[in-house]
C-alpha cells in the first residue's frame, strides 16, 4: 500500500521524538537492562518520559480513523466510525499538555527536554489537524462546505472538554467504552462542584479557542495560496 509524503512526514517526526527519548534514557542511564523491567508500566514515568511514546500512538489513531472513513458506505458504518474518531481526536493535541512535564532533571539539561516535549506535542497537534482536515473533507465532499465547517467547529470545542477529561478527571478515550456509566458519574460529579465546572468550561473554552485559531489558520492556508 502506497503511503502518501504526508504520512512520511508525520511519521518522521514521531521517530525522532522517539529518538529524542531513546537517548535522553541512554544518556542518563534510566533505562533498565532488562527488557521485562523496561516493560513494566510502573518505568513510564516523569523520569523517563516513555510514555510520551504511548501519547504519541494514542494520538496516531485518529489520523488513521479519518484516512478509512471516506472508503465506508452507508451512513450508519460512516456515523460509527466518525463517532469513534470523535472520541480518539482529544488524544492528538492532548500532547500539548505534556509540557506541564518540563523541569530540571538532571544530568539532562533542561533546553533538551524543552525540546523533546515540544516536539512531542508539535507532533500531536499536526495529527490532530491533519486528522481533522481529512474528516472534514469527506464531510465536504458528501454534505456541503456548511456541515464542514459545523463539524469542525463542535468537535474542536469537544477536544477541549476532552482534554480535561483526560488531564484533569484522569479519564482515557476507552473509558467511554468499557465504563461508560463511570465516566458518565465523574462528569456529573465534576459538573455539580463549582470549581471543577469553573475549571473544565475554563479548560473547554480556551483550548477550544487555541485549537480553534490554528486549525483554521492552517485549513486557509490550505485552501489557498499565500499572497
Amino acid at each position: 500500500m502506497r503511503i502518501n509524503p504526508l504520512t512520511i512526514l508525520l511519521l518522521g517526526q514521531t521517530a525522532l521524538c522517539g529518538a529524542m527519548v531513546l537517548f535522553r534514557n541512554l544518556y542518563s542511564g534510566s533505562l533498565p537492562a532488562g527488557f521485562a523491567q523496561f516493560a513494566s508500566l510502573e518505568n513510564w514515568g516523569t523520569q523517563t518520559f516513555l510514555f510520551l511514546g504511548w501519547n504519541l500512538l494514542l494520538a496516531w489513531v485518529p489520523y488513521w480513523l479519518a484516512g478509512v472513513l471516506p472508503a465506508v458506505r452507508g451512513v450508519l458504518p460512516g456515523a460509527g466510525l466518525l463517532l469513534l474518531w470523535l472520541l480518539f481526536f482529544p488524544n492528538a493535541p492532548y500532547l500539548i499538555t505534556d509540557l506541564i512535564h518540563l523541569r530540571a532533571r538532571g544530568p539532562i539539561p533542561l533546553w533538551f527536554d524543552a525540546l523533546m516535549l515540544f516536539s512531542a506535542a508539535w507532533t500531536g497537534l499536526l495529527l490532530g489537524y491533519c486528522s481533522l482536515l481529512r474528516v472534514g473533507e469527506a464531510l465536504r465532499q458528501r454534505w456541503g462546505a456548511r456541515v464542514e465547517w459545523g463539524f469542525s467547529m463542535v468537535a474542536l470545542l469537544l477536544c477541549g472538554f476532552g482534554v480535561y477529561l483526560g488531564r484533569f478527571l484522569r479519564w482515557n478515550s476507552w473509558d467511554a467504552l468499557v465504563q461508560p456509566a463511570g465516566l458518565l458519574k465523574s462528569i456529573i460529579r465534576a459538573m455539580g462542584d463549582s470549581h471543577s465546572l469553573v475549571l473544565s468550561l475554563s479548560v473547554t473554552i480556551l483550548f477550544g479557542a487555541l485549537l480553534g485559531l490554528g486549525y483554521f489558520t492552517i485549513y486557509f492556508l490550505a485552501k489557498s495560496k499565500l499572497s
